[in-house]
């Protein structure tokens, strides 16, 4: 885990994506990937690396109590943690039909919305979010906000 975590360090230092001073917001669905950025997070915090600002949640109301299981696992995630977490909600399938668009669209715009209204009222200076190499559509978002090819 040590390695990792190094690792992990070393592209947030290379990319500039935040310095020991920066509070940093962890977006957590409850996933395994989202997870490990937590835990590597409250790593990184605790070798004042940064400062972990907190847990930042949507429940998209899709998925009923599996959606209800994940928004209690990162509560309790965060109380493990020591941190705050914050929970929104958004009806996702509502907000799709509305704007015309797919579930994933809908989505991904509660989710940014959601992400900065937390970063701002936690005063955190970055959301970070975790991703795998499959995650392509992601990884399209961050490379145009970079300016990446």
């Amino acid at each position: 885990m040590d390695d990792l975590i190094r690792r992990v360090q070393a592209f947030a230092d290379r990319e500039g994506l935040w310095s020991a001073g920066d509070r940093v917001l962890a977006a957590v669905s409850g996933g395994a990937d989202s997870v490990a950025l937590a835990w590597i997070l409250h790593h990184l915090a605790r070798a004042k690396h940064a400062q972990l600002a907190g847990l930042v949640h949507l429940h998209h109301h899709i998925r009923g109590e599996a959606a209800d299981a994940d928004a209690a696992f990162v509560t309790a995630l965060a109380e493990r943690l020591g941190v705050p977490v914050h929970v929104g909600h958004a009806d996702v399938p509502a907000l799709a039909r509305q704007a015309r668009v797919s579930l994933e669209v809908a989505g991904r715009q509660a989710r940014l919305a959601h992400f900065e209204d937390v970063r701002r009222a936690a005063e955190a200076t970055v959301v970070a979010v975790a991703h795998t190499r499959s995650d392509q559509a992601e990884t399209i978002l961050l490379r145009l906000t970079r300016g990446a090819g």
